[in-house]
């Protein structure tokens, strides 16, 4: 028995699998980190196209949060 099959037996079967993060996520996670450093003003506008293009993501995940 390899490795990899020792340790899904000692999991119960159970794969470890790591957490999707999905593109919605991320986006708010930059938002936000952009926003407590002071990179985007608190309480200046969101231009979804800024946010957009600034991300690399599509209209989506930037509304979906």
């Amino acid at each position: 028995m390899n490795r990899q099959q020792q340790l899904h037996q000692s999991m119960g079967g159970i794969s470890a699998q790591t957490p999707t993060v999905t593109l919605a996520e991320q986006g708010y996670s930059e938002i936000k980190r952009q926003i407590l450093s002071a990179t985007l003003e608190p309480g200046s506008p969101l231009r979804l196209e800024r946010l957009k293009t600034a991300l690399g993501i599509g209209y989506t995940p930037c509304v979906k949060r």
